[in-house]
């Protein structure tokens, strides 16, 4: 694992995730909350495979909730 996540359900988002095989290494905690956005449609129904939800569109069309997400 080449992060570490805490030992409770945490998000990790990629905002482009590609087809999701170097993002579902990165963030591989069995308690990790994956989630992709992706815009090419090929490489986002690959990713949709390996994450927990994925957005299939412009990561800057996206709006997400403040504090939703962090690097701590």
């Amino acid at each position: 694992m080449f992060l570490q996540f805490p030992n409770q359900h945490c998000p990790a988002l990629d905002p482009c995730i590609g087809d999701g095989a170097a993002f579902s290494q990165i963030a591989s905690g069995e308690k990790v909350l994956r989630y992709g956005i992706e815009l090419e449609a090929n490489r986002a129904e690959e990713a949709r495979l390996l994450v927990n939800d994925l957005i299939q569109g412009n990561c800057f069309d996206v709006q997400c909730p403040v504090e939703s997400l962090s690097f701590d």
